[in-house]
């Protein structure tokens, strides 16, 4: 392949693997568009990537993802949370990364502030309508908050790994 084309090309995953990076910090699914532009590249650059390369990459970006939908109901069953409390410590934090993006507009701290309270609120907010005491509520509302928390910070890092295995990948013949 000419040095141009692969200079090109590893700009452009770069930029797309920077872009993703924010994106999961925001919890949005930023691996997922890395490996979309990486297989793009295969397509159109035959041979650009090893087929373990693709593979490991599908892997992480799928382990990231199961990782942060399932820890804050994880962490919340593990605290004692009902298994509705746990689901609910799931869906709190979608919303909460939502709102959170909108009432705390500071970059990446709304969005990751909003999912962890979200998760928080939504597992203490049925855990509590079951019928538990204040302290069980805060300690399983604490513990989904922090799985919330801890899950976005390892996709973060995967999807990390994630851009600089595509780069380098790219990079190196």
């Amino acid at each position: 392949m000419d040095i141009a084309i692969t200079i090109g090309i590893v700009l452009l995953l770069l930029v797309v693997s920077i872009v993703g990076c924010a994106m999961t910090v925001l919890t949005l699914s930023g691996a997922w568009l890395i490996l979309l532009a990486a297989l793009l590249v295969q397509f159109f650059a035959p041979g650009t990537f090893a087929t373990s390369t693709l593979i490991v990459v599908a892997i992480l970006t799928l382990a990231g993802d199961v990782l942060e939908a399932l820890s804050s109901g994880v962490t919340a069953r593990r605290a004692g949370a009902s298994r509705s409390a746990a689901r609910w410590s799931v869906a709190g934090g979608i919303a909460g990364a939502l709102l959170g993006s909108f009432l705390l507009p500071i970059p990446i701290v709304g969005t990751l502030a909003g999912a962890a309270v979200g998760a928080g609120i939504g597992t203490s907010a049925i855990h509590h309508r079951e019928g538990h005491q204040f302290r069980d509520v805060s300690r399983v509302g604490a513990a989904a908050l922090s799985g919330r928390l801890a899950a976005t910070i390892i996709k973060a890092a995967l999807t990390v790994a994630v851009g600089v295995i595509v780069v380098a990948a790219a990079a190196i013949p």
